[in-house]
This record gives C-alpha cells, sequence and structure tokens, in this order.
C-alpha cells in the first residue's frame, strides 16, 4: 500500500472522502558511481523508459572529471611558500587531448614565485602521464590520483547523471515548481506511478553511494483543499510567468539580432509556447478556475512568437 492509499483509508475511517490532486515531490542525490549494466539493471527494476537512459561514458568527459581530483591548493612548502598544483588545458582535436599538471609557488601573499608545466596528461584512446620535470611528491601524488580517478570515471556514472535523469522524467510529468528556487514540484496525481518508479530508481541508487550519505525522493499527498488550491495556483503563475519572460527575451534578441531565421527555429519556439499553455489548460481544468495572470503571460509570449513567424515568412 503506497503513502496516499495509507492516507485515504485512514481518512476515509473517519467518515472523511478525499480528492488527491497530486503529489509534492522533491529529491536528494548523493554521489555516487555506477556502472552501465548496474543502470540498466536499476531502469528495469523501477519500470523507467529506456528512453532516459544516457548516453555511453564519454573518456573525454571521464578525463576532465578526473582531472578536478588533481588540484591542490595552498599546500605549505615551508614557513613562507605554498604549493598550487593546477590542471590547464594546452590542445585538443578529434583524436586526442593534452593538458599540463603546472606547479605554482606563491608566498603568503599570494604573489606568485614561480610557475612551471610539470607533467603532460595525454588521452588518445587511454590516459598517459608524461613528467617534463621532476615532480615533488605532492605533483606525483596529484597525477597518481588523476590515473585513478580516470579508471573509475571512464567505467562509471555519476551523481550528476542520476540527478539528470530523474528531472529528465520529472519534467515530463508536467510539474510545477512551488517555490522560487525550485527544488519542490507539484506533480499532478495521473503521474504517481511514475513518481513510484522513480523513488525505487533513487533508493538504488543509494547503494553505489560513495559519501556515506543516501539518496531519497520524497512525495508528500496534496489535497483538493483551498490553501492548496490556492498555492499550485500561485506557483503556477510563478513558473508561466518565468518561462514566458524567458521565451519573450529570446524571441526578442533573435528579431534584433537582424540574422536570418530558420523555419525549424521558429517552430521550436512556436512548440515551446504551445507545451506552455497546453500545460496552463491542464492545471485550469484540474484547478476549475481561470488563472488570469499566466492567461496574460501566455498571450504575451504568443504575440512575440508570431513576430518571429512572420519574419520567417517575410525572408521566404
Amino acid at each position: 500500500m503506497t503513502d496516499t492509499e495509507k492516507f485515504v483509508a485512514i481518512e476515509k475511517a473517519n467518515g472523511v472522502d478525499l480528492e488527491f490532486l497530486g503529489n509534492l515531490t522533491w529529491f536528494t542525490i548523493t554521489d555516487c558511481r555506477i556502472k552501465r549494466a548496474d543502470l540498466e539493471a536499476m531502469f528495469t527494476e523501477a519500470g523507467i523508459d529506456n528512453a532516459y537512459m544516457p548516453k555511453e561514458i564519454n573518456k573525454r568527459d571521464a578525463f576532465r572529471r578526473a582531472a578536478k581530483v588533481g588540484e591542490v591548493k595552498k599546500a605549505p612548502l615551508n614557513d613562507d611558500q605554498f604549493l598550487n598544483v593546477m590542471v590547464r588545458d594546452v590542445r585538443q582535436d578529434k583524436d586526442n587531448i593534452i593538458k599540463q599538471l603546472v606547479r605554482e609557488v606563491v608566498d603568503a601573499k599570494n604573489e606568485r614565485l614561480e610557475y612551471k608545466p610539470v607533467a603532460n596528461l595525454s588521452l588518445f584512446d587511454e590516459l598517459h602521464v608524461i613528467p617534463i620535470v621532476d615532480m615533488n611528491y605532492s605533483e606525483r601524488l596529484a597525477a597518481s590520483k588523476i590515473e585513478s580517478a580516470f579508471e573509475i570515471e571512464k567505467e562509471n556514472y555519476d551523481g550528476r547523471t542520476i540527478r539528470n535523469i530523474v528531472m529528465n522524467v520529472l519534467k515530463d510529468c508536467k510539474p510545477v515548481a512551488v517555490r522560487p528556487s525550485g527544488g519542490v514540484y507539484f506533480v499532478p496525481q495521473e503521474y504517481q506511478p511514475i513518481i513510484d518508479s522513480l523513488r525505487v530508481f533513487v533508493e538504488r541508487a543509494s547503494d553505489h553511494s560513495i559519501t556515506g550519505f543516501k539518496s531519497r525522493l520524497y512525495k508528500v499527498p496534496v489535497v483538493n483543499a483551498e490553501e492548496q488550491l490556492q498555492m499550485l495556483e500561485e506557483s503556477l503563475e510563478d513558473q508561466v510567468k518565468a518561462e514566458a519572460g524567458s521565451m519573450v527575451e529570446e524571441m526578442t534578441k533573435l528579431i534584433k539580432s537582424g540574422k536570418d531565421i530558420s523555419q525549424s527555429a521558429a517552430a521550436k519556439y512556436i512548440q515551446r509556447v504551445k507545451d506552455l499553455s497546453n500545460m496552463v489548460k491542464r492545471y485550469e481544468e484540474m484547478l476549475n478556475t481561470q488563472i488570469v495572470e499566466a492567461q496574460a503571460d501566455l498571450e504575451l509570449v504568443t504575440k512575440q512568437a508570431m513576430k518571429v513567424l512572420d519574419k520567417v515568412e517575410a525572408a521566404a
């Protein structure tokens, strides 16, 4: 029995007949390392559509992530000098990426005393560390950490990937952010099976945590009551205003740039406006009210989209 079903059973036992609008949903994803085969198994167990599976891991991205672990800041060399170990880009092409491990020595006032590349980090299918000068202990340790991290990163997805998967699934559930900074979303009742699947998925991600903390996804039922209706209406108004304003700004810049506007570019804006309009319509039906401010913002963004379309037709 789900949390909502338990809640309904309790309220019915008390003689209260509740209508649920949906759930407030929020989540926290701790950093993790998950191999592709394990991620595929998580998708299957949770019942999440494979369309949300990320691409195969790119070694270039793995190299970029691994390089960060080698950086050292203000390691004491003596009473007056400190060592920074940095990773700097050198060049890249379709076959090769070269970064450099750089030694920077600074004084107590952070003024540079020495700046010298100490090793090349070359990715050509595999990672190779090529010393340029004799490296000190901290620099050798940094290079070793990068090599070890690359071996892990090239085989594993991280917490950011899991977070992106969860957000991509949520975005297709027509959510409304219920606070300006985001992080807590209302999801209509019809998508509860998907939210339940996400909960299973996030729980399984915890099995691969590297932080000692657990990933969690929470949901709280929202009932059809005056206070909750007002919360959703105000949240929807804020979200539509933000999304419409962003699109208007983008389209205004595009028109003022004087550049030719392709039909495909115009079509994308038209579709985004339609999607926003459809979402407002769905929520108006659910809340049984007309959301005046949202309609005004929709009218504004629709007019701007028509101007973009006119530019395309004029150029045709």
